[in-house]
């Protein structure tokens, strides 16, 4: 793939609906998940596919837990894990219902997943029987992301635990979503601080985890991915987030078609995106910073509906572009 050009598209993208794409943790290897019921490994940097897993029905998520391996949840329920030397796929478990989300929990054999089937689950490949955990939850898991010690987990009805992995049994906090509509993606910041919720009507919040007067007095709400045609305005979801390991900025995706980048210490956005063919379904940003994959993907939300291919674009990121415009907040956040 020739860098002089500032984005360009994978080549032999998936065939149906894009859900998760994410980066490894140590080199440009991107994994992609779909509901053609494959995950694919590719090799950036050379534009083509490493390694290929077909599953048995649609993945709806997927992530790396180290550069040799990935794990995946499907539509069915199945939790696989995916060896990427001799491309094995080996299942490890299965919720009731589909799931929704897996993360990994800074430990190279350590997950979770989150399901419809109303519990969190958390898997260790070193354990004899991989399930350690398993947590009834309020609500469907429709959205969770970790971050050190804390596991964010986002349910139908706007209800939010969080915990500490350490002593799992029980949230450490529950709250209400601060945005008034259903949640769409949680992401944790970078510094472990908090994390960016997003939902289907065009806002994202900003939360933190301490739960200090001072410190939630931080907390704000915004509204974003929507566009005002003759006087009438537009809301659209906002699908995906991705923070910039780094600056500690932000991007998020919507079915808007759009990219934008934030900051979160002026309240302010940075940068926009040209706009792509369809909905933003997923987007992740690499581990030095220097490349963000979007999957420009139609997410059904106005139906079945005639729509562009499902593509990956790849964008080289320059400072420009992700890092905070006031040179005094050039740093980590």
């Amino acid at each position: 793939m020739q860098q002089s050009h500032t984005q360009n598209c994978l080549d032999s993208p998936p065939t149906d609906a894009i859900s998760a794409v994410k980066f490894s943790p140590s080199n440009n290897d991107l994994l992609v998940s779909s509901w053609d019921k494959n995950v694919i490994l590719y090799d950036v940097n050379k534009n083509q596919i490493r390694r290929e897993f077909h599953n048995s029905s649609p993945v709806l998520d997927c992530n790396f837990l180290n550069s040799d391996k990935g794990i995946g949840g499907t539509l069915g329920g199945e939790i696989n894990e995916y060896i990427f030397e001799n491309q094995e796929t080996i299942q490890i478990g299965k919720h009731q219902s589909a799931v929704r989300c897996t993360r990994s929990i800074d430990q190279e054999n350590v997950f979770a997943t989150g399901s419809w089937d109303k519990t969190v689950c958390i898997w260790d490949l070193r354990a004899k029987n991989f399930l350690t955990e398993k947590v009834d939850q309020p609500n469907k898991v429709y959205a969770m992301d970790s971050k050190g010690n804390y596991l964010v987990v986002g349910h139908a009805k706007r209800t939010i635990n969080i915990y500490d992995i350490r002593n799992f049994q029980k949230p450490i906090q529950e709250r209400e979503s601060p945005l008034k509509h259903q949640t769409r993606y949680i992401a944790c910041m970078p510094n472990g601080e908090g994390y960016a919720i997003s939902s289907i009507e065009g806002r994202i919040g900003i939360e933190y985890f301490d739960p200090s007067p001072d410190i939630q007095e931080k907390q704000f709400a915004f509204k974003c991915h929507r566009k005002v045609v003759q006087d009438t305005t537009y809301v659209f979801p906002v699908n995906t987030i991705a923070f910039h390991s780094y600056w500690g900025t932000f991007a998020s995706g919507g079915c808007d078609k759009t990219v934008y980048v934030w900051d979160i210490s002026s309240r302010k956005r940075i940068s926009q995106f040209p706009n792509f063919p369809t909905s933003i379904s997923s987007i992740d940003i690499n581990y030095t910073g220097s490349i963000m994959a979007i999957a420009a993907s139609y997410t059904y939300e106005k139906g079945e509906i005639d729509h562009p291919p499902d593509a990956i674009y790849i964008k080289f990121l320059s400072e420009q572009d992700i890092r905070p415009r006031d040179l005094n907040q050039n740093k980590k956040i």
